[in-house]
């Protein structure tokens, strides 16, 4: 990844270096390296090396149009550089498209003859990409941080995105955390002139039609698109991977193998896996190590009890958004290690379950196919109390919420007298429409059932949010971030597929097992299941960290500001500390409270 950003003035003013010089300030990185800068007295442009990636930053041969890209390029011809390549499709068709657009990438171009910005970033928010809009003074970056330190803007909360953050981690994919400030929306391209700014979407995530309808045959393709999506995310040497027991980085480990295999490249992979020794129940070395072993690639344990949810505390989520996870101690450490290691680039599974697997079922298929007793074997995998809840909460009420549009589902829900948790302050909800922040931010699927629910999860507001997070982390340590999983050709492939081959209850992520079985031996993926640690951050909520939480239910900051409710927060936290389990939004009204003191 590169840091790129830059101050335009499509007015004509004369920009003050001092600005510019700012953020690129506010930007650098751990690999601070040669600065590409460029620019005259009305534009100033700069790109700096954070992760293993260089700077680009491509004139045209007459010196008008300036482009500058954070990008891994899928379209470059061999041998062509980034820039050429979208210098190439801007000139040919008057603004950038599809056929430039694949990959990675935040891109921002300036034309000078036309008078005009153009902004563009990737479909599944692998590059993160910022702007700010006044009176035809525009100013981009990688980060929001970046465009505060200038100064020419109030540094103001945006509530609206806060209550998002606060309502299951879903806000508009176009707003930062601070007003007037917004992000370029994944899949589109925002256009820049004198007179303001519009965006528009350059391309949808659409089913592969003619997918195969045998799961072998399925499996075989799947591992193939793996395959390819690795080889052109790593480098040729230094490839680092974070291995779990599961099957998303398994296949991954796998993939990687292959490729290595292939290019004759030696010892180019190494793994990090978690090691549990005080609550062995989710220690998965023993199943991760026997297939790194097989794979030849070598792995390092990493301690996870020494770096628990919340020990790094006081220190807590990037001043830039308040999304902060109870493994990123563990993260930060892992990746910490990697750097040390020379390691360029880590690859991680991170939309795997999304992709492949999640709580997403044809159930209705099974039930036509199969029959009723086919139907009640499947029930028997969902854990549900009785078969008549299995019947509602599986198959009748997903049916139905599919096929009520949007703006009924909206209606119904803000006629309700109370769609938060009990510590959010009435008020702010109300003010912010908060009950209804979801469906207006979630994405539109291209049709209902299970193939859209799964549209939705992929391309969801938090992960997208989680893409970004995982970015940073990685690159304030010099090290790429790389999710072969998130590659647009694997997914329009599985959305493409029956959803029953796919998956069903009783054959989880069925097309990834079997594809992983073309790659590896059966008996090294038999053992392979998804293991969350959900009793170690249980005990150390409950033991270790509990102090730091009440710490932070104490004298809040989020109360004085007005969104929550602390004798609330501390209820609930007291009625956890007693045994009843943690309602998912706490921790984001925790990481909030972090945020709010460290930043505001």
């Amino acid at each position: 990844m590169a840091g790129i950003g830059g101050i335009v003035d499509l007015r004509g003013r004369r920009i003050d270096s001092a600005l510019v010089e700012r953020m690129l300030h506010a930007a650098m990185g751990p690999n601070d390296g040669a600065v590409a800068r460029g620019g005259n007295e009305t534009m100033q442009i700069y790109s700096v090396p954070i992760s293993a990636e260089q700077p680009s930053l491509t004139w045209s041969g007459d010196g008008t149009i300036l482009v500058v890209a954070d990008a891994r390029l899928d379209s470059a011809q061999p041998g062509q550089t980034v820039g050429d390549a979208l210098l190439s499709d801007y000139e040919r068709n008057g603004t950038l498209t599809r056929a430039s657009l694949q990959g990675d990438f935040a891109v921002a171009l300036i034309d000078s003859k036309k008078n005009i910005v153009l902004a563009a970033r990737d479909p599944m928010s692998m590059r993160p990409l910022i702007f700010y809009y006044a009176d035809g003074l525009v100013l981009f970056a990688s980060e929001p941080t970046h465009v505060l330190a200038t100064g020419l803007m109030p540094r103001r909360i945006h509530e609206r995105a806060v209550a998002g953050h606060l309502a299951g981690g879903v806000l508009d994919l176009s707003w930062t955390f601070f007003d007037g400030v917004r992000q370029v929306e994944p899949s589109h391209i925002v256009t820049m002139d004198r007179d303001g700014f519009d965006s528009n979407q350059f391309w949808t995530l659409e089913p592969e039609p003619d997918t195969p309808s045998d799961r072998f045959d399925a499996a075989t393709d799947l591992a193939g698109l793996l395959q390819n999506s690795v080889r052109t995310r790593l480098p040729v040497e230094r490839a680092g991977i974070m291995l779990s027991g599961g099957l998303d980085s398994a296949t991954l480990a796998a993939a990687s193998a292959k490729t290595r295999d292939r290019y004759r490249i030696p010892n180019s992979i190494k793994a990090w896996s978690f090691a549990y020794t005080e609550t062995p129940e989710v220690d998965e070395r023993a199943v991760s190590g026997r297939l790194a072993a097989a794979l030849g690639i070598p792995v390092v344990d990493v301690d996870a009890e020494k770096t628990p949810p919340l020990a790094d505390f006081p220190s807590g989520p990037d001043e830039n958004e308040p999304l902060y996870g109870h493994y990123q101690p563990l993260l930060e450490r892992t990746i910490s290690l990697a750097a040390g290691e020379n390691i360029d680039s880590m690859m991680l599974g991170n939309r795997g379950d999304l992709v492949v697997g999640s709580d997403i079922h044809d159930l209705w298929s099974t039930f036509t196919r199969g029959g009723w007793s086919h139907l009640m074997l499947e029930f028997s995998h969902l854990g549900r109390r009785s078969t008549a809840s299995a019947l509602w909460l599986d198959m009748v009420r997903p049916a139905l919420v599919d096929r009520i549009p949007s703006r009924i589902r909206r209606r119904t829900i803000a006629s309700r007298s109370r769609q938060w948790q009990r510590w959010v302050n009435p008020e702010f909800a109300e003010a912010t429409a908060m009950s209804v922040l979801m469906i207006d931010a979630m994405p539109r699927p291209p049709k209902p059932g299970p193939t859209g629910r799964r549209f939705q999860a992929i391309l969801s507001p938090f992960q997208m949010r989680v893409a970004t997070w995982m970015q940073r982390m990685h690159v304030q340590q010099g090290i790429r971030f790389v999710d072969p999983w998130s590659d647009d050709a694997i997914i329009r492939f599985v959305l493409g597929l029956a959803p029953g081959l796919v998956q069903s209850p009783a054959s989880p992520k069925q097309i990834s097992r079997l594809a992983l079985e073309t790659m590896v031996p059966r008996e090294l993926v038999a053992p392979l299941s998804k293991t969350v640690p959900l009793p170690f951050i249980d005990q150390h909520l409950r033991g270790p960290s509990a102090d730091n939480v009440r710490h932070l239910l104490s004298g809040m900051r989020g109360e004085e500001l007005g969104f929550v409710r602390e004798q609330n927060m501390r209820a609930h936290f007291e009625e956890f500390e007693k045994g009843k389990v943690l309602d998912g939004n706490f921790w984001a009204a925790l990481t909030l409270e972090m945020w709010l003191r460290n930043f505001w």
